[in-house]
C-alpha cells in the first residue's frame, strides 16, 4: 500500500490547488474525485520509511521483522524497493516494483539465501508477501485509472466522518481482488479502513490505519496499519518508526540487477 507504499500498502490510498472532499456536498460528491484526491496524497517525489512488521498467528504468537521501504515517483513512473533488515535469516531480502505510465507493472524478488533475483509472475500477485497478510500487489502504488468507483455512503469510522467508496477493477487490470471498499477521511483524504474481497466477492481481509499524522506540509500518513485475514484470523501489524518525505535517493536502489550489492 503507501508506505508499502506502500503497501502499501496500501495504504492505499494536499494539494491546495485541488478541492478538498470535505468542501463537497454529499449530493455532488464524485467517488472518482475523492479517490483521485486520496491517491494524490501518496504520490510524492520520494518517500522513505522504516517499519516494524509484526506477524501474529491465530494463537497470538508473534514474529518481528524490520523492513525499509523507499519509493520514487517521476513523470508517471512509480518505483519502490522494500528491503528486510531483520532478522538475520532474511536480512537483505528485497522486492523491487516498477510501475510505468503504460500500465505495465513488474516486480522482482531477491532472496540472499538463493543468491538470485526472480520476477514475480502476474499469477503470483495475490500470494502472501514474506509470510505476511499483505499480497505482492499490496506493495504497489495505486493508479486511479485501474479501477472504477462508486460512492456507497457517508458514515463515521474511528469517530471520523468518512466517504465509503467501492472500487472494482476495470477490464484488463490484473488483480487478485474482485473489489474493495474503502473508508476515506472526509477532511484529510486518507484511507482509514479498507475491506478486500476475492473474485467471488467474498470478504478476504481488512486493513485498518491508525495514528494519522502530518509528516510534511499537506502530507498525512498513518503510523500503524493492521492487516487482518478474515479467513485465517492471522494479523500483520506495520508500525512506521520513521517516515521521510522528498529526501534524495540513489537511482541504483531501484535497479533489480544490483539488489545483491545492497545487502
Amino acid at each position: 500500500m503507501g508506505n508499502f507504499k506502500k503497501l502499501l500498502l496500501i495504504a492505499v490510498l494536499s494539494s491546495a490547488a485541488l478541492t478538498s472532499p470535505h468542501t463537497m456536498a454529499w449530493a455532488g460528491t464524485s467517488a472518482d474525485a475523492v479517490m483521485r484526491q486520496a491517491i494524490k496524497h501518496l504520490r510524492v517525489p520520494t518517500e522513505q520509511s522504516r517499519i516494524k512488521m509484526i506477524l501474529v498467528n491465530r494463537r497470538g504468537q508473534k514474529r518481528t521483522r524490520i523492513v525499509s521501504i523507499s519509493s520514487s515517483t517521476t513523470k508517471g513512473h512509480d518505483r519502490s524497493v522494500a528491503r528486510f533488515n531483520y532478522p538475520g535469516g532474511i536480512r537483505g531480502t528485497a522486492l523491487v516494483s516498477h510501475e510505468g505510465r503504460d500500465g505495465k507493472d513488474t516486480q522482482w524478488l531477491f532472496m540472499p539465501v538463493l543468491g538470485r533475483t526472480r520476477r514475480i509472475a502476474t499469477t503470483q500477485m495475490g500470494d502472501s508477501f514474506m509470510g505476511s497478510e499483505l499480497a505482492y500487489e499490496d506493495i504497489k502504488t495505486l493508479r486511479v485509472e485501474d479501477w472504477s468507483y462508486k460512492m456507497l455512503r457517508k458514515e463515521r469510522f474511528s469517530k471520523r466522518p468518512c466517504w465509503v467508496i467501492e472500487s472494482r477493477p476495470v477490464a484488463g487490470h490484473d488483480t487478485s481482488y474482485g473489489k474493495t471498499e474503502t473508508w476515506i477521511d472526509v477532511e484529510l483524504s486518507v484511507a482509514l479502513k479498507t475491506m478486500f474481497f476475492d473474485k467471488e466477492m467474498r470478504p478476504l481481509k481488512v486493513v485498518v490505519s491508525q495514528g494519522i499524522e502530518q509528516v510534511a506540509t499537506g502530507i498525512w500518513r498513518a503510523r500503524r496499519h493492521t492487516f487482518i485475514s478474515l479467513r485465517t484470523k492471522k494479523k500483520t501489524v506495520m508500525d512506521y518508526e520513521k517516515i521521510v518525505i522528498n529526501a534524495p535517493l540513489e537511482e541504483s536502489i531501484f535497479d533489480q540487477r544490483r539488489l545483491a550489492q545492497w545487502r
